[in-house]
């Protein structure tokens, strides 16, 4: 098995943050209203009463409500948007009517909604360039002559950039 090097390592995250990117902006799209640069905030209410719902998997089976008797639920944007006819607002409802959502399943899918994806996207970015943008040192020297590196430096970064790298292999 050959070791990536640090470019084709690189290559393959923008390629990931870049489809990640993607579909949480996708995600955020709503019925012809522009999309929200930083990504729609996602959370579970009931369908009658529309509170709030905490999905908590150590307690309850199935996504519900405390004190009432519903049982259905549905994944909708915290943001609110002006309704296509009438007045008032509605938020986006990602998945508008669901049934039996195990807690663990439905908690998991808010707390990765398209606002985190993208926060999580310009962070891993972020520390994509740091990491590309480390210098070869070598003791009193103001760079690294050696080839292979002397420094450790490409060692460092292979290794951040493996690790950035690992959600994405493939058959994995």
């Amino acid at each position: 098995m050959t070791v990536p090097t640090i470019p084709e390592l690189a290559d393959q995250i923008r390629a990931g943050l870049d489809a990640d990117e993607l579909w949480a902006r996708e995600a955020s799209r709503n019925q012809g209203h522009p999309i929200i640069e930083t990504g729609e905030h996602w959370h579970w209410q009931c369908t009658e009463h529309d509170h709030e719902i905490e999905p908590n998997p150590g307690v309850k089976e199935f996504i519900e409500p405390d004190w009432c008797e519903c049982f259905r639920v549905s994944l909708r944007s915290v943001e609110m948007y002006p309704r296509p006819y009438g007045d008032g607002t509605l938020p986006n409802f990602a998945l508008p009517m669901c049934e039996e959502v195990p807690s663990a399943v439905g908690g998991h899918i808010a707390r990765h909604d398209p606002a985190r994806v993208l926060a999580e996207v310009t962070a891993k970015r972020a520390l994509l360039d740091f990491a590309l943008g480390w210098e070869h040192t070598f003791g009193w020297f103001e760079t690294c002559y050696g080839d292979p590196c002397l420094c450790d430096r490409d060692e460092k970064v292979r290794t951040v950039l493996a690790l950035l790298a690992a959600p994405y292999q493939t058959g994995v």
